[in-house]
């Protein structure tokens, strides 16, 4: 909001500024980096961030994306067919009743977890596969460029001490700060392009601060990821 008085953005451009820097890619790239550079572990920690941005960008994304009109009934609408929700709904339910029943036994379930598991040792090649083929639809508008520098700063650098310090007031464990400073410091989300585009909200510059966040997170995750690993 201050860059947008400092520049004088208008009402739509300051909104795409606002979920492009809200929003950051934890899915199709968040998801792989923490598997390659926490583990298991930090993979499946980093599902926990996946799903509460998934949540948040669509209910708050699209209520900020149509400006307050019809946006918490939207987003209610649209937060009942993400598949996200059900899948969290599933694993506490099997969870609470012990997954050894499923994998222990010889029935239709058993048959059932080992077809899951099979898919879930698919997603990270099929996420890393998105990215690409999203990205290669994006364009890159250079009419701009105040607001693309506005959105990658905040995006890649600002966010940095902010993670860290909302990890540091919430008294996280050494892994989950370490990643919700990674996954808070991801490039603009790319599902934030859909956002643009469904309600006319500039998305040739939201499009163009996913392309050159994501290609700059390349350098600045990677000494992000050395200093943590010094640290």
């Amino acid at each position: 909001m201050a860059a947008g008085g400092m520049f004088r953005f208008s009402r739509e451009t300051n909104t795409a500024l606002m979920l492009s820097t809200m929003f950051t890619n934890t899915g199709n790239y968040g998801l792989p980096l923490a598997l390659f550079a926490f583990g298991q572990q930090g993979f499946e920690q980093a599902i926990v961030f996946f799903v509460m941005q998934g949540i948040l960008a669509q209910t708050l994304g699209i209520y900020l994306a149509s400006s307050g009109h019809s946006g918490w009934r939207e987003g209610a609408a649209t937060l009942l067919r993400m598949p996200q929700l059900y899948a969290v709904g599933a694993a506490l339910a099997l969870r609470w009743v012990g997954p050894e029943i499923v994998t222990a036994s010889e029935n239709i379930a058993n048959d059932l977890f080992r077809g899951v598991s099979l898919m879930g040792d698919a997603a990270i090649p099929i996420l890393l596969v998105l990215l690409g083929a999203e990205l290669a639809r994006a364009e890159i508008d250079t009419g701009d460029v105040a607001g693309i520098l506005v959105a990658v700063i905040v995006r890649l650098f600002a966010a940095v001490p902010i993670s860290y310090g909302l990890a540091y007031v919430l008294g996280l464990d050494p892994l989950p700060t370490k990643l919700a400073v990674v996954l808070g410091s991801m490039p603009t989300a790319v599902n934030v392009i859909v956002l643009a585009l469904e309600f006319d909200l500039r998305p040739k510059l939201v499009s163009s601060i996913v392309i050159v966040s994501t290609i700059l997170s390349f350098v600045t995750l990677t000494v992000l990821l050395v200093v943590l690993r010094a640290g």
